[in-house]
């Protein structure tokens, strides 16, 4: 995999932060990933720092996509789940799949 057209990355969800790492090891692009939980990016620090390349914000994924521009981003990752490993509704419905 490289992205070598693109300039930016965002990652909705951070778990450890290996898709976050891996977009800005294989690209020429900086990466932003949005996380909710606290708690996730601090174990995500601990486990598995990242690069400098990638900033981490700590929002809800549908509210900071509302204060994007159109065209911000190049490639969008959705890596996010509810307790029970499925997509969170807000994320699945079509107003969401509008705002990306």
């Amino acid at each position: 995999f490289a992205c070598t057209t693109s300039r930016s990355a965002l990652v909705l969800g951070l778990g450890f932060g290996c898709v976050a790492a891996f977009l800005a090891a294989h690209g020429p692009h900086a990466v932003t990933a949005v996380e909710v939980d606290p708690a996730v990016v601090a174990a995500a620090a601990r486990c598995a720092p990242l690069p400098a390349n990638v900033d981490v914000i700590l929002a809800d994924a549908v509210d900071f996509l509302r204060t994007c521009d159109d065209g911000a981003y190049d490639v969008v990752v959705i890596d996010v789940f509810d307790a029970e490993s499925r997509l969170p509704a807000a994320l699945s419905a079509p107003a969401f799949a509008e705002d990306v």
